[in-house]
C-alpha cells in the first residue's frame, strides 16, 4: 500500500513566492543591464550624412 502525501498550501504559497522573486529578480537585471548601442552621425556642409 502507497500513501500519496500531498503538500500542504503554506509550502505551495512559500514556493510560489520564491519562485516568483527569482524571475523578478532576473527580469530587473535584465532591464537594467540591456546593452546599448550608440552610433554618432555627421552631417557635413553639403548635407552628406556620415556614421562614426
Amino acid at each position: 500500500m502507497t500513501k500519496l502525501v500531498r503538500m500542504g498550501w503554506f509550502w505551495n504559497t512559500v514556493l510560489v513566492i520564491v519562485t516568483g522573486g527569482l524571475w523578478l529578480i532576473y527580469l530587473i537585471y535584465r532591464a537594467l543591464n540591456r546593452k546599448r548601442a550608440t552610433v554618432v552621425l555627421t552631417v557635413d556642409q553639403y548635407g552628406n550624412i556620415s556614421r562614426a
